[in-house]
């Protein structure tokens, strides 16, 4: 086992074995450097039997991924968090009241609302900031808003859902893109899974494509989201 290699014994017992005794300093020399390189410890992280996870599509500075794959051994799989500390931007707001921050408030009064569109085929997104600096994300949850005041109970979701995930909110920081989901127009919660890939980051955008519903009033499409 691996601890009885520190026992002065079994050392001992070896090293009469060898000759070279400059040779055991230069091989141990040589493991030290090599647990050092970022490179050995990026694809520890997307090998691991463990994690059953895969590093597509990461972008991790090397000297963070032998911390990445310490935390990643004690991760709890069958445990769930919500990551989301903050709003960022929405891509369009109806009035502010209905702003991003709703979609982080409980009850079906609290949601966001897109301005109006002419047709069906424009897409909106909301970003958040998350709650640490590095975050492991395996799944988006989101829940449409049905307007149950509304003619005709109209459900204002999108048609498609793609998530980005990076360590800034702009655009060209977010180094991740799922796959595009396909979205039922329902008020009930709809989880999007990301598969085993290793997913982290500090900041999410959730691209909302397409919409379904028109507003009866106006004749415009919207998007909404109560979560």
């Amino acid at each position: 086992k691996t601890h009885c290699l520190c026992c002065p014994e079994v050392c001992m017992g070896v090293f009469v074995h060898i000759n070279d005794a400059s040779s055991i300093a230069s091989a141990l020399h040589r493991w030290h450097s090599l647990l050092e390189d970022g490179y050995i410890w990026r694809h520890l992280c997307g090998i691991s039997q463990k994690r059953g996870l895969v590093t597509t599509q990461l972008c991790v500075p090397l000297d963070a991924y032998k911390s990445l794959f310490k935390q990643l051994v004690f991760f709890d799989d069958h445990l769930s968090y919500s990551l989301i500390l903050d709003g960022v931007e929405a891509s369009s707001t109806v009035s502010e009241p209905q702003g991003i921050h709703q979609t982080l408030n409980d009850g079906k009064s609290s949601f966001w609302r897109s301005s109006g569109s002419a047709g069906p085929d424009s897409n909106e997104h909301l970003t958040y900031k998350l709650t640490q600096p590095l975050c492991v994300i395996r799944s988006v949850t989101i829940q449409a808003h049905k307007a149950t005041y509304q003619k005709g109970r109209p459900v204002y979701g999108p048609k498609q859902v793609q998530v980005l995930v990076g360590f800034g909110p702009a655009l060209e920081n977010m180094h991740y893109r799922s796959p595009v989901f396909l979205a039922a127009n329902h008020a009930d919660l709809q989880c999007f899974g990301l598969g085993r890939d290793l997913v982290i980051g500090s900041y999410i955008r959730i691209e909302l494509i397409g919409k379904n519903s028109i507003q009866d009033h106006d004749g415009a499409f919207y998007t909404a989201l109560e979560s």
